[in-house]
C-alpha cells in the first residue's frame, strides 16, 4: 500500500467505512508578530495622508506639506516600491521648490488647503536636496532632476551663506530646525549632519547630470564640513587631540571646546551645539543617531554613542528620547519660552520626550553598527510605541512623555509611520542603509534601485 492513501476494507453490515490511515494534523499558521502588524498599519497611515499637493505631515493637526517631515517619511516610504508613493514624492518636491525664495531657502511647509508657504527653519533646505536624491535613486527620473537642479544649487548656496566662512558648518538661530521650540544655536549637530549628507547627495546628482566641476566642488565642501563637525562638536580623549594650528578664522570656535574639555573631560557623544562661548553639552539623541545613519560618525565614535544610549536608557519608556538628560529650569540651556503651552517641561516634547521618528533612526543606527539583537529589541519597542493612541490603537502618535510613556500631540504622523517602515526593512536587509550613506567617489553617481 502506498503511503498517504486511504485503505478500504469491506465493512460489516451496519458498520460505517473506517479510514485506517490517519491524516496528518493541519499545521497551525502563526499569527503575525507585533512588528509585522505595525509595518502594515504604517503603510495605511501613509496612504491616508496623501493629497493633491503631496504628503501631509498628518491628517490630524498638521495638514501641511512639510519639507523635513516629507524627507524623513519618504526615507521609509520609498522602500514600499509603490508608483503611487513615488508620484506623491514628485508632487511634494514640486510643491516645495515652487515656493523657494530668492535667497534659495526652501519653505518649512506649504499649506495643503491654501498653497501658502511658511518659512523659518534652515534644515528644510538641506532635507529637500536629500529628498531629490532619494527620488532619483528609486525612479531614475533623470529629466526631472535636470529640471530641478538649478533649485538644488540655489538651496546649497543658501546653506553656504549661513556659514561664517565658505568652508564652515552652517550656523543656526534658536528654533531653526526640527526643534522649533528649543535653544540649540550656533553650529548645531542636527543641521550640520543633514547638511553634510545633502552635499554628498548633491555631488552624486551632479555626476548623474555630467556636471563634473559642480560634483568636484560639492565633494570638496562635503569633506571640509564633515571634518569641521568632528573638530568642533566631538570632545576628544585628550586635550592634545584638539587642533591648535587651525586658521585664525576657526580659533573662536575651538577655544571654548578646549576649555570645556579641560573641565569636563571626553564625552561619549557629539555635543548638541557649539556657539561663541556657549556649548550644548547634553546628548541630542536624534542628531547623534543621524550622525551614524548619514555617515558622519566613524566606527569608534559610533561605538561610544551607542554605548552611551544603552547606559543612559534613552530607549525607555519607548525608543527614543530626543535628548538626554532633560534640561531643568535654572540650567544655562533653559528658556522661558519652554513654558509655552507647557510643551517643553522636562520629559515633554523636545525636552526629553520620546518621538517615534527618532526611534526609527535609533533602530537603524544599531543595525549599521551590527548590533542586530539590540536593534530587534528596539524595533519591538517602537512597534509598541506606534500602537499607542489617544482615541484608539495604532495612531502613530507625534510623541510621548519621557517618563510615563503617555501619548501626546497629533495622531497619524507620517514620519512616525515612514521611519517605522525604514527601521523594519533595514533590520531585515542592512544593505539598504547604503542608500542614505553612499560611497562618495568621483563619477560614482546614484545607483538606481529600479
Amino acid at each position: 500500500m502506498l503511503p498517504h492513501t486511504r485503505a478500504k476494507v469491506k465493512p460489516a453490515a451496519g458498520d460505517k467505512p473506517v479510514n485506517l490511515v490517519r491524516r496528518p494534523p493541519r499545521r497551525a499558521t502563526a499569527p503575525p508578530d507585533l512588528t509585522t502588524i505595525a509595518r502594515a498599519k504604517a503603510e495605511e497611515i501613509l496612504r491616508a495622508n496623501l493629497t493633491p499637493r503631496g504628503l501631509l505631515a498628518s491628517r490630524d493637526w498638521y495638514r501641511e506639506v512639510f519639507a523635513r517631515d516629507s524627507a524623513i517619511t519618504f526615507i521609509g516610504a520609498c522602500l514600499l516600491k509603490d508608483t503611487l508613493l513615488y508620484k506623491a514624492l514628485k508632487t511634494t518636491l514640486t510643491t516645495l521648490t515652487t515656493h523657494q525664495d530668492v535667497a534659495g531657502m526652501i519653505p518649512t511647509c506649504v499649506h495643503a488647503d491654501t498653497g501658502k508657504a511658511d518659512f523659518g527653519t534652515l534644515d528644510s533646505t538641506a532635507w529637500v536636496i536629500i529628498l531629490h536624491y532619494l527620488y532619483y535613486y528609486y525612479t531614475e527620473d533623470r529629466a526631472f532632476i535636470a529640471r530641478q537642479y538649478p533649485a538644488l544649487v540655489r538651496a546649497v548656496r543658501c546653506l553656504q551663506a549661513n556659514g561664517r566662512m565658505p568652508d564652515d558648518c552652517v550656523w543656526s538661530q534658536e528654533s531653526d530646525d526640527w526643534n522649533d521650540l528649543w535653544s540649540n544655536h550656533g553650529q548645531t549637530l542636527f543641521v550640520n549632519v543633514v547638511y553634510q549628507a545633502a552635499l554628498k547627495h548633491l555631488a552624486r546628482l551632479a555626476d548623474v547630470l555630467n556636471k563634473r566641476a559642480d560634483a568636484a566642488a560639492f565633494r570638496a565642501h562635503h569633506a571640509k564640513v564633515t571634518s569641521r563637525i568632528d573638530q568642533v562638536l566631538w570632545v576628544p580623549e585628550t586635550l592634545e587631540q584638539i587642533p591648535t594650528r587651525m586658521p585664525q578664522k576657526h580659533q573662536p570656535a575651538l577655544e571654548p571646546l578646549r576649555l570645556f574639555a579641560k573641565s569636563r573631560g571626553p564625552m561619549r557623544h557629539y555635543l548638541a551645539f557649539v556657539s561663541r562661548g556657549f556649548i550644548g553639552s547634553f546628548c541630542d539623541v536624534i542628531a547623534n543617531a543621524l550622525a551614524i545613519v548619514l555617515g558622519q560618525s566613524d566606527a569608534y565614535r559610533t561605538g561610544r554613542i551607542l554605548d552611551y544610549f544603552r547606559d543612559a536608557g534613552v530607549d525607555e519608556p519607548y525608543p527614543a528620547r530626543v535628548i538626554y538628560p532633560p534640561v531643568q529650569e535654572g540650567s544655562e540651556h533653559w528658556r522661558d519660552y519652554y513654558y509655552s503651552y507647557n510643551l517643553n517641561l522636562p520629559h515633554h516634547y523636545h525636552n526629553g520626550g520620546c518621538w517615534p521618528h527618532c526611534g526609527g533612526f535609533f533602530v537603524a543606527a544599531h543595525v549599521k553598527a551590527g548590533r542586530m539583537a539590540e536593534a530587534e529589541q528596539h524595533l519591538t519597542g517602537l512597534a509598541a510605541f506606534n500602537r499607542l493612541g489617544t482615541t484608539g490603537e495604532w495612531q502613530f502618535m507625534e510623541w510621548a512623555h519621557g517618563e510615563n510613556g503617555r501619548p501626546w500631540g497629533s495622531r497619524f504622523m507620517s514620519w512616525s509611520a515612514g521611519m517605522y517602515i525604514y527601521a523594519y526593512e533595514v533590520l531585515r536587509d542592512p544593505a539598504l542603509l547604503a542608500v542614505l550613506d553612499p560611497p562618495l567617489s568621483e563619477n560614482s553617481g546614484a545607483q538606481p534601485a529600479v
